[in-house]
């Protein structure tokens, strides 16, 4: 569902018509389930101490609180999750912690759901019935005037259910260019294939920076390949689109590898060492936040791993090595070059490209908890969420 149509849906009028048609508490968690993409089930069984502030040191030293959605997932039950949540739904859930109190002053916090059901609900612990979020979502939606499109034509406004705001969840969060790992956890999926099936690559302004330095193709040690040739820069680059697999800041192009989507790799996903990985400009801003997770891993992992508390190998495994941390640089460095080189009209487009790429990948992962930071242990995989 396109933003600007959620934008709508979301609107205080708008919300405004929900409540009137569905009340107060389920009103409540039709615009919770919106907001952030979980399943009605899994939105109807809150618990009412669903608020918690996960801490974090800013870059400036000081510390900062953000707020989490601890939930349990409808697969398992019996795990605990927190999804970070913006202002506007710690706001909504302190309304409703009031309201459920108000109502139930008596009632142990413990047993009360933060979205209590309005009727034959004496103690207050029965919830309200995800079942009701599509018919009301299709007597709300149905009520409201005109939905208005991205290129202002008409929206469909039976494309307005509420397993479409957990699919828009999944494509906000890819365009933002949160990782592979990190889009599995958020949707609470075991298998990338299932996230897979939630978004869409939406990879315009990667395409158009790939086209503006089409020359402009590395390996893995920053050689460009094909200097000077633009009709076979451009057949390789044809060949790469059917011959290559999106990997770790760039491509793949070992034929068993590709072949097997992924499923072949010999080597662990060591990319950046290995002679068939390319990558091209459009990398630039997933390469820079690589370049800055490996050193921030390395330093923390020097000061704060106890001496004696890993074997040697479990130490040399888990630490990123200067050799991988130079190659980045490197590769930054070529890039940058080649972006120096390009007409100026052409290079004030990319750096604007490039720029938006970098504010769209910041805002998301800004906001995420400290544990999706880079994974050492895990080869390093910090996909670049737009080429996945």
């Amino acid at each position: 569902m396109p933003q600007v149509v959620i934008d709508q849906l979301l609107a205080p009028e708008a919300i405004a018509v929900l409540h009137d048609i569905a009340g107060e508490a389920l009103a409540c968690g039709m615009e919770l389930q919106m907001r952030t993409g979980r399943r009605p089930q899994e939105i109807a069984h809150v618990p009412f101490k669903c608020l918690e502030h996960e801490q974090r040191v800013r870059e400036d030293g000081k510390l900062e609180y953000l707020p989490v959605l601890v939930y349990r997932p409808e697969k398992r039950p019996k795990t605990r999750k927190e999804l970070p949540i913006f202002g506007e739904e710690r706001r909504l859930i302190k309304r409703m912690q009031c309201l459920s109190r108000e109502r139930f002053p008596n009632a142990d916090p413990g047993r009360l759901p933060l979205l209590p059901r309005p009727k034959l609900n004496r103690d207050g612990e029965r919830t309200i019935n995800p079942g009701k979020f599509p018919d009301k979502m299709r007597q709300w939606v149905g009520a409201l005037e005109e939905l208005v499109g991205p290129d202002g034509e008409p929206f469909d406004r039976g494309k307005v259910f509420p397993y479409a705001f957990r699919h828009s969840y999944a494509q906000r969060l890819a365009d933002e260019g949160a990782s592979e790992s990190e889009l599995m956890d958020l949707m609470d999926h075991d298998s990338f294939e299932t996230t897979r099936g939630y978004f869409r690559i939406r990879a315009d302004r990667r395409r158009r920076a790939a086209e503006l330095g089409r020359r402009a193709l590395f390996d893995n040690q920053g050689r460009r390949l094909m200097r000077g040739l633009e009709h076979l820069a451009e057949a390789e680059r044809a060949r790469m689109e059917i011959g290559s697999l999106a990997v770790p800041y760039g491509a793949c192009t070992e034929p068993a590898n590709v072949a097997s989507m992924g499923g072949a790799c010999k080597f662990m996903l060591k990319c950046l060492g290995c002679k068939h990985f390319r990558t091209d400009l459009s990398h630039l801003p997933a390469l820079e936040a690589y370049e800055r997770q490996l050193i921030a891993a390395r330093e923390r992992l020097l000061a704060e791993v106890e001496v004696g508390a890993l074997e040697g190998w479990a130490r040399a495994a888990a630490l990123p090595s200067e050799e991988e941390i130079d190659r980045v640089r490197y590769l930054i460095a070529r890039i940058r070059d080649t972006i120096g080189e390009l007409e100026p009209a052409e290079r004030a487009e990319l750096d604007a490209l490039l720029t938006l790429e970098r504010s769209n990948r910041s805002a998301i992962l800004e906001r995420l908890p400290a544990r999706y930071e880079l994974n050492v242990l895990n080869v390093g995989a910090v996909f670049d969420g737009a080429a996945s």
